[in-house]
């Protein structure tokens, strides 16, 4: 029982790689699913410590990113954006809106439709969660250099593109 204990708060401590990174993982090496997932895990490690540093709920910060991107976003779009329910989407609004980072106001073009604008102070604690998430990101990615990074949005965008196009030629189940 107290191994267990060692082994989570290891595993909760962003600062402490627990994966060994010479080891491979044999024949799963070669699958880029593979590959994104475990750079994913070491990055979201960082960006939960800096969301749990201030109180937020996964998947606030993406909300309120495309809040800020798109004024007038409805909630429908958001949850198709991001892949989530709904149901979660509201949620995390109205903590948003608890905090006054955003507003949620009835559409005057569709009644049924809410349209989500950021007040200034939601543009400004977006602002300093980039930085911070930024400033992480730059200390775990190091040993990258920009060019490689740039080479990588590049490469993730034209998968996501991919899989996009993928999935929607997929038959309907």
């Amino acid at each position: 029982m107290r191994e267990r204990r060692r082994v989570k708060k290891q595993m909760s401590n962003p600062t402490q790689l627990v994966i060994n990174e010479a080891e491979g993982i044999g024949v799963l090496d070669g699958l880029a699913s593979v590959q994104l997932r475990r750079v994913d895990t070491l990055l979201l490690r960082g960006f939960a410590h800096v969301s749990k540093a201030m109180h937020l709920r996964p998947g606030m910060i993406s909300c309120l990113g495309l809040i800020v991107a798109h004024p007038g976003i409805s909630q429908k779009d958001i949850a198709a954006r991001t892949g989530r329910d709904k149901s979660i989407i509201v949620s995390l609004i109205d903590s948003l809106e608890e905090r006054g980072w955003a507003t949620r106001t009835r559409s005057k073009v569709d009644h049924r439709r809410y349209e989500l604008r950021p007040t200034a102070e939601g543009e400004r604690r977006l602002e300093e969660l980039a930085r911070d998430i930024r400033e992480l990101e730059g200390g775990m990615l190091a040993g990258v250099t920009p060019q490689d990074l740039e080479q990588l949005f590049h490469l993730l965008q034209k998968m996501h593109h991919s899989c996009v196009s993928f999935l929607k030629n997929q038959p309907k189940s």
